[in-house]
């Protein structure tokens, strides 16, 4: 993962390392069962979830922020707690890091949010 803190890079440079990020947590959430069980690999889940939600403060990315603190929050519980990991969990989780990762793709490209993501925004 790489060391760089999110207060210390601009808009792009946070933007090209949430993609690395993304992908650590894509690869949690495709063994999400057996990660449950694994206290270090929880805990680079939530300093991926960290720095994504830091950055996206820091670069004022609101909609992208709650998402990012939504993961902050679960893996945060995830390595205090005994959980396990079922089809509606793992579900819904999905549906999150779909909304997270298409969330950094717009603001990659400039994009304005999209009904779609405004509407997420007011839930």
């Amino acid at each position: 993962m790489p060391s760089t803190q999110p207060h210390n890079l601009d808009r792009n440079q946070y933007l090209s390392e949430a993609k690395t990020h993304l992908g650590t947590i894509e690869r949690g959430l495709l063994n999400l069962a057996g990660v449950v069980r694994q206290p270090e690999t929880l805990q680079s889940l939530y300093e991926a979830a960290e720095f994504l939600n830091t950055g996206a403060v820091i670069n004022e990315m609101e909609t992208l922020q709650q998402m990012a603190q939504f993961f902050e929050d679960c893996f945060g519980v995830m390595r205090t707690a005994s959980v396990i990991s079922d089809k509606h969990l793992e579900e819904l989780l999905w549906q999150v890091f779909d909304t997270l990762q298409g969330l950094v793709d717009m603001h990659v490209t400039s994009q304005e949010p999209t009904e779609y993501t405004q509407g997420v925004e007011r839930e």
